[in-house]
């Protein structure tokens, strides 16, 4: 068979990008000629995808040839089904668009997801990126196998590693840019490191940076390649990859790799080659860079051997993907699921960074100015009660009258009426935006309202009688929610003996399908479980002898008795988690399945036993320190302001 590569970039001898450096890749590992068929200079998609439709129906019949095409673009949309398509996935625009919080081209990945459906075969680097759009695509019969490493560039030669740090990206958003000034801040004097790319987005580096730190605005070739041999750590601080040609060349040449522990990253290599820290924790990213450096010096570094052992791994993986796709092309006959390191890196420990003591008011503290868009007047009282005995100067938009007059409370509909709110922003010029949760259906709307702002926000959800904040989002969007918590050697808690099962249901009435939900769930624990009665906080719509519902205060009368908890609703858990009972959730949970708490209850039975696992104190804990109240100290619920201010600091303006 003859094969041919894609590729919707046109050639740049001068400049590379990840699937052009992937496709020079393919033809160092492969034992055959792959063609490749660039995009012209100034050639349009439309003219592309028609230059390819008659370049194989005049040049190739369809049972001859193999075509792989990334999925961005769809640039072989037009090829008739007959012929063998392969998409290879890379980053679908609409999932960059997503990561950074824009607005996606819907028309761009309508087209990318209908060159998706329509190819042969299709396959991904990772599991991650797949588990990202899980929603949008059918991902079951998706092969998942590596990039290769581009042998033409290994070189596991000895040298003197004389840069310490190296950081090889583009200055954007997407590669995470704003987290380098906060760990460059952290590193000591003595280090030497290189910063390089090219600037999208202007970088600053923060007055405060005590290392020697050169920034190069872009190298290629030879020279690339030599200051990563010469690195002793590469960094990887995107916020999406999903199978990073930086990291496979850092690997190629021997250099140990930190990153986030997002997208592919953990599924390349194994932990002694890669470090995979919890996203942005900046104060382990950090330690783990002075770690390596360390071991470096000391003498400890990954051995030669651990490389090469890398490097044989992840190319066998593509050949054996790409050969399995080969062979069964025509009958689709069975999915290859390669080369996964996760499972190793999962096993690390992951405590918040704030119950070890870190947090980002040690990297900035100055006066900060607040706007926040609530409500309620609960949620009016609240926060502006908080802030104001703790010398924060606050102003609140608020969506309701107040039975209270404060000063600096105005009470207009925020929502329906922007213009007014854009006013205010211009007239106070406040440093951070706090926005309470104004149940938005739709992501496009929010981030289009959030980004109007044009000015750093942090995220407010009430969850019962809790005010949380967040700095990524609101309740599945949530910091929190996407936080891993797993730690070892923490005793379990005391439990007690129980007589019987008693079940109690947590509703989140604002669900359409609650109601639906409670009869399932009733229907399973009388045909499985025998259970003739079960709790149900609040009033339901309709009489049903089999529920006793309760009230938030009647709860705590029944608190000794309760052995399990159903949530329909994950994040309604935040008022339980002191409860010595088994918990469970009936939804599309976020913040219950990465952190070893939860059990999703429409595929498991009731346990017999009463399991409390350490993570559940953990959990509980971080949501305490981010909850709004009299009880908490200002500088828990700083952290997730200054975080924010921090990463917008690398620029003279924000967004």
């Amino acid at each position: 068979m003859k094969r041919i590569i894609v590729s919707h970039f046109p050639y740049n001898g001068s400049f590379s990008n990840g699937v052009i450096n992937y496709t020079k890749a393919v033809n160092s590992v492969i034992d055959a000629n792959y063609k490749i068929v660039y995009k012209g200079q100034d050639e349009t998609q439309e003219a592309f995808r028609n230059r390819l439709l008659r370049m194989m129906k005049f040049n190739y019949s369809p049972e001859e040839v193999i075509i792989e095409v990334a999925e961005s673009q769809a640039s072989a949309l037009l090829i008739p089904r007959s012929f063998n398509v392969h998409v290879r996935m890379h980053c679908p625009f609409y999932l960059y668009k997503k990561i950074i919080k824009e607005e996606p081209d819907e028309q761009r990945f309508s087209e990318e997801v209908r060159g998706i459906y329509k190819a042969r075969v299709v396959s991904s680097p990772s599991h991650g990126m797949l588990n990202l759009l899980k929603n949008e695509l059918d991902i079951d019969d998706i092969h998942v196998f590596k990039n290769p490493i581009d042998l033409t560039n290994v070189d596991l030669s000895d040298i003197n590693k004389d840069i310490d740090v190296v950081f090889l990206l583009r200055f954007n958003r997407l590669k995470g840019v704003e987290y380098l000034n906060p760990i460059l801040r952290m590193l000591p004097e003595s280090y030497n490191v290189i910063l390089i790319g090219k600037q999208e987005e202007k970088f600053y580096l923060d007055s405060r940076v005590r290392c020697k730190v050169t920034i190069r605005e872009h190298v290629e070739g030879d020279e690339k390649f030599e200051i990563l041999k010469r690195a002793k750590v590469s960094l990887s601080l995107s916020k999406f990859e999903n199978c990073s040609m930086v990291i496979l060349e850092s690997i190629g040449v021997g250099t140990s790799v930190v990153c986030w522990d997002v997208g592919g990253n953990a599924e390349i290599a194994s932990p002694s080659i890669i470090s995979v820290i919890d996203y942005e924790d900046v104060f382990a990213f950090t330690d783990k860079i002075k770690e390596i450096v360390d071991n470096y010096n000391n003498n400890s570094y990954p051995p030669k051997e651990a490389f090469e052992e890398a490097i044989k791994r992840i190319n066998e993986d593509y050949i054996n993907g790409t050969k399995f796709i080969e062979t069964n092309i025509s009958n689709k006959s069975g999915v290859y699921k390669g080369l996964d390191y996760s499972t190793e890196h999962a096993q690390k420990k992951h405590i918040p960074y704030e119950l070890k003591g870190h947090s980002w008011n040690d990297l900035e503290y100055r006066p900060i100015k607040f706007l926040a868009l609530l409500n309620d007047s609960e949620s009016v009282s609240t926060l502006y009660h908080f802030f104001k005995s703790n010398d924060f100067a606050i102003t609140i938009l608020s969506r309701c009258e107040n039975n209270i007059e404060y000063n600096d409370v105005y009470t207009f509909n925020w929502v329906a009426r922007l213009q007014m709110v854009h006013e205010k922003i211009k007239d106070l010029n406040p440093d951070i935006i706090i926005v309470e949760d104004i149940g938005f259906t739709d992501d496009v709307k929010k981030n289009i309202f959030i980004k109007s702002l044009k000015k750093p926000v942090v995220f407010l959800s009430k969850i019962n009688s809790n005010l949380i904040l967040d700095r990524h989002g609101w309740h599945t969007d949530s910091y929190i929610a996407n936080r891993k918590i797993k730690i070892d050697n923490v005793p379990q808690l005391n439990i007690y003996p129980r007589i019987s099962t008693n079940v109690l249901i947590v509703p989140n009435q604002k669900q359409p399908s609650y109601i639906h939900a409670i009869e399932k769930i009733k229907e399973k624990l009388i045909a499985e479980y025998n259970i003739q009665k079960a709790y149900v906080i609040g009033e339901l719509p309709f009489y049903d002898s089999f529920f006793e519902t309760l009230d938030n205060d009647e709860i705590s009368i029944h608190e000794g008795d309760i052995t399990d908890i159903i949530f329909l609703d994950d994040f309604m858990c935040v008022d339980y988690l002191d409860y010595h009972a088994n918990i469970y959730y009936y939804s599309q949970s976020c913040l219950l399945t990465n952190k070893n708490i939860g059990l999703d209850f429409s595929r498991c039975g009731l346990n017999k036993e009463i399991i409390i696992e350490p993570e559940r104190e953990v959990l509980n804990q971080l949501i305490k320190m981010k909850t709004i109240s009299a009880q908490n100290k200002i500088e828990n619920i700083q952290d997730e302001i200054i975080s924010v201010l921090n990463q917008s600091s690398y620029k003279k303006h924000y967004y």
